[in-house]
This record gives structure tokens, sequence and C-alpha cells, in this order.
């Protein structure tokens, strides 16, 4: 069950928080997944998924 909110890092096998962009022990980008067509997304201000169309929300700042 923990696995649903962490993502492993495809560079340096770290985990990390499901919502995180990028990897804290390394920095690269952390794939996620356009939630219309299942496709990675591009880089965090994006406003349209590049494979479908489909708008993105924007990202909200941490707090």
């Amino acid at each position: 069950m923990v696995e649903r909110f962490v993502v492993e890092c495809e560079a340096c096998q770290s985990e990390n928080p499901q919502h995180w962009q990028y990897c804290a022990e390394c920095g690269t980008r952390l794939a996620t997944a356009c939630p219309g067509c299942g496709c990675p997304l591009p880089p965090v201000g994006a406003r349209y998924c590049p494979h479908c169309g489909m708008e993105l929300p924007e990202a909200e700042p941490e707090t």
C-alpha cells in the first residue's frame, strides 16, 4: 500500500513522495502521466498534454 504514495526515481532509485516533481536525491524530473492518455507529461508549467491535447491543471505552489 505504501508504494501508491511514493515514486522511485529511475536515475538513482531513491523514493520520493508521489506529488514531488523532482527527485530530492539527484534532481531528476520524476515522470508523471497524463490523466487522459497516460503518456508522460511535459515539464511543469505546460498547459496541455502534447499527446492528446488534454488541458492540464496548473501546479499548485507549495506552502
